[in-house]
């Protein structure tokens, strides 16, 4: 059984990343490292059926 197929796989806009954060860091070094390599790290999906005792609430104790 699959956790989820690459057609359920949601198109999304690619963010900053941590280089939204550099605003508290102190370290120029880091910032500008950290800035060039931004990449996104995240898969956005539709539902599928496993999720839905999740998606209704139900969560027994977890």
């Amino acid at each position: 059984r699959f956790l989820f197929r690459s057609f359920t796989i949601l198109n999304h806009a690619f963010g900053s990343g941590q280089a939204a954060f550099i605003h508290k860091r102190t370290n120029l070094q880091t910032q500008l490292r950290e800035t060039n390599e931004a990449k996104c790290t995240s898969y956005f999906i539709e539902p599928v059926q496993w999720m839905e005792p999740a998606l209704l609430g139900v969560v027994d104790g977890q």
